[in-house]
């Protein structure tokens, strides 16, 4: 049995997902505070505008990176509300959380370079692959212009990343949508990619590097 909102802890990362039909964006938040039926969230912002999800057409889906399991609210609304004076992000739900195990969105930092291509215009950037999982994988890209592309959201982005030792690298091919982008300073821009096919061998990948981290926790 899943927790109410209520029962959230503030500084909990939270994971909104908005879809309409077949497209999907994805944005990522921090709980403020919770309440009886709702928790208030850091504003979610695109271009420096706040933005609004009140459009009943669109479905709106979280998930609280909460412990032990990561827990999930479907259907939820998100409406703006002001807290001393300041405007914040309020989430609306009287459904209990579902636990799930989001072995799928469980996140591998990387940090290499690779070369980022663009499908729609036959183009490609440098690019740094910030992490990667079985669902998907977020790129840091410098701002610059692309002869065709305005924004990043919607594009189809392909990477290669090689990895194993300095003698047998294996090639891991991520093709993905973005789904979100996020800015990091003045001049680079993270985006966030949901796969459109599992790369070969990521599910390995993934486990091994998970039971890496398991092992450096408990000493």
């Amino acid at each position: 049995m899943g927790r109410k909102l209520s029962e959230l802890t503030s500084g909990l990362k939270v994971h909104l997902t908005v879809s309409s039909g077949t497209e999907e964006l994805e944005f990522e938040t921090d709980i403020v505070q919770s309440g009886e039926g709702h928790v208030i969230v850091e504003p979610i912002r695109h271009d420096n505008k706040l933005l609004n999800f009140s459009n009943r057409a669109i479905t709106k889906d979280i998930v609280v990176d909460s412990q032990p399991l990561p827990e999930k609210y479907m259907d939820v609304d998100v409406e703006i509300t002001t807290l001393e004076n300041k405007k914040y992000h309020i989430i609306l739900s009287e459904k209990e959380g579902t636990p799930i195990n989001r072995r799928n969105e469980f996140r591998v930092y990387v940090g290499n370079y690779v070369k980022a291509e663009l499908a729609s215009v036959n183009q490609s950037v440098e690019a740094i692959l910030k992490d990667v999982s079985i669902g998907g994988f977020s790129l840091v890209i410098r701002r610059q212009e692309v002869d065709g592309v305005v924004g990043w959201t919607g594009q189809v982005i392909k990477a290669v990343y090689y990895h194993g030792g300095s003698k047998n690298k294996t090639p891991m091919v991520f093709i993905g949508k973005v789904v979100r982008e996020e800015d990091v300073d003045e001049g680079r821009v993270l985006v966030g990619c949901k796969n459109l096919r599992q790369p070969f061998g990521i599910e390995k990948f993934v486990a091994d590097m998970q039971r890496e981290e398991l092992q450096r926790k408990n000493g």
